[in-house]
């Protein structure tokens, strides 16, 4: 399985695309799968009922695959053959392929480029606006701040969006916008929140999502506050793209607002807006003095209802 990913162009003129997949063995019928399964069930405290119903069976799979490693990828991106490092011991390669085209312009009209095994990156220009977006409690209702329930909208219950998000979101893509998705959520979700955004009309980007093994002393950090992940993530983005305008999307439940405020100082030219979507709805706080000190109070805004911003590109 490959994720969506992204390509830019270097300071040489040449496309580099980001190429990030894993490898494993699908084996839904499995014995040792659904023993596994009912271990992390037990583990995460889900009750027998829960454990049994459908939709925790299929999440969970992916958190007890069999994942390869040292595993030899080679992918052909138009008709341009490239061997891939080796997998790690998660299964995963995470590599970077350099395009023989001098410019954009010898693609097709698509910013998507396919590639075997259902892969696609994206090719995103150097300048124009894009948008990063946190995934729990800004676009999908996770409820972080109650470990029960959050474990239970992750693997048992259906997801469900945040009102009006999606909405948002698509008319921004209308006025040229390309989206990332960064969320502390891991890897092994990646498949049911594709296809629940897809389903709800949320526009194509790139995923980056949070390497995770339940076996191992990995599992504990899935409840780990995601602020340093975070800017971890975000800077690589904001470095290969120094062209291009960043609007930041998260919410006041975890670290956002710190998150993006440490971006925002670090990278003052780059960021348009910081939106911090709070129930509460107000920016006069200390908390939120605290996360955006130093940066422009026009930057930064905190919102109840995404009508609020729309249009705020």
């Amino acid at each position: 399985m490959f994720y969506p990913s992204y390509g830019f162009l270097s300071s040489s003129g040449i496309w580099s695309v980001q190429i990030h997949g894993v490898a494993f063995e699908d084996e839904p019928n499995s014995h040792l799968r659904k023993y596994l399964a009912k271990s992390l069930g037990h583990l995460l405290g889900l009750s027998p009922e829960e454990i049994k119903c459908e939709i925790f069976q299929k999440r969970a799979f992916y958190f007890v695959e069999d994942n390869k490693r040292s595993r030899t990828l080679e992918i052909s991106i138009a008709g341009q053959p490239f061997k891939l490092k080796k997998t790690g011991p998660n299964g995963h390669i995470e590599d970077h392929v350099s395009l023989n085209w001098t410019d954009r312009s010898e693609m097709s009209e698509s910013p998507w480029l396919e590639f075997q095994f259902s892969g696609k990156a994206q090719l995103i220009s150097p300048r124009g606006v894009s948008v990063i977006s946190d995934i729990d409690d800004t676009i999908k209702v996770t409820q972080v701040h109650d470990r029960r329930k959050m474990i239970q909208n992750t693997f048992v219950n259906p997801f469900r969006a945040v009102p009006g998000m999606s909405g948002l979101y698509r008319g921004w893509e209308k006025s040229g916008a390309v989206f990332h998705y960064v969320s502390a959520s891991p890897w092994q979700l990646y498949a049911p929140l594709s296809e629940w955004m897809h389903s709800e009309g949320y526009p194509q980007g790139t995923y980056h999502l949070k390497h995770f093994r339940w076996k191992d002393a990995s599992f504990f950090s899935l409840f780990e506050s995601p602020e340093k992940y975070k800017v971890e993530v975000l800077e690589p983005i904001l470095q290969e793209f120094p062209g291009r305008q960043f609007v930041l999307v998260g919410d006041s439940s975890e670290s956002d607002p710190e998150a993006y405020g440490v971006i925002a100082r670090k990278y003052p030219g780059q960021i348009r807006k910081i939106y911090i979507l709070d129930p509460a709805g107000s920016k006069n706080s200390e908390r939120y003095a605290a996360a955006f000190r130093g940066v422009p109070g026009v930057v930064w805004d905190v919102f109840r209802d995404p009508i609020e911003i729309e249009g705020g590109l």
